[in-house]
């Protein structure tokens, strides 16, 4: 857990088994609605969502069948799991203003070359209810080569804080950390994500 003056700026624990993690790398590579993953224009009120690869380079699919049609698993049960943990850490770490998650529950794949730049989940408009993003990493981590998840926790991106990996870690952090994951070197990464969401913070 990494602290500045007693705020805990992320958590990690082991939320998944391996046999659950690789049981998941299988289903969403059977999955057929990939498609290449974007950013957000902020400044629109309802932002759309643009491919910029030069900021985000990856692959995604939505899980739930409420934004994707064509799902072929059931991923609820992994969605409720995650509700429950992150109503328990919230109100004994940040006490944020969580109305529920976003709904838009993805796998997210890397391959090489595939990146995400400096960004945090927090910004104008819509985004600006974002409070806290979970990634789950379902991937082992023999199986990839780069792709690091950084944090920075000053305006200072030399300073920053790199995750340790464990397959079916989750990780937990405030939607306003600025963090960034770095150019895959080899083979494929996948995690899972979701974003809790509630008033803007006053």
């Amino acid at each position: 857990m990494k602290e500045n003056n007693d705020f805990k700026w992320f958590i990690h624990l082991s939320f998944l088994s391996v046999e659950q993690c690789n049981d998941l790398v299988k289903k969403v590579k059977g999955e057929d609605s990939w498609v290449q993953g974007g950013t957000y224009n902020p400044q629109e009120e309802e932002p759309t969502k643009v491919n910029l690869s030069h900021h985000r380079d990856c692959n995604e699919i939505y899980l739930l069948p409420e934004l994707n049609s064509n799902i072929k698993n059931d991923y609820s049960w992994l969605v409720d799991k995650l509700n429950t943990i992150v109503k328990i850490t919230n109100d004994r770490v940040w006490k944020f203003d969580i109305e529920r998650n976003q709904g838009d529950f993805r796998t997210i794949e890397y391959q090489k070359g595939d990146h995400f730049n400096w960004h945090s989940g927090t910004d104008a408009g819509i985004l600006s209810l974002n409070k806290i993003t979970c990634l789950i990493q379902i991937s082992d981590p023999k199986d990839f080569d780069g792709g690091d998840l950084h944090f920075a926790f000053s305006n200072e991106k030399e300073d920053f804080f790199k995750c340790p990996y464990k397959q079916g870690y989750l990780f937990m952090f405030p939607s306003f950390t600025n963090h960034m994951v770095t150019p895959l070197k080899s083979g494929e990464r996948f995690i899972m994500r979701e974003t809790y969401i509630g008033e803007p913070l006053r």
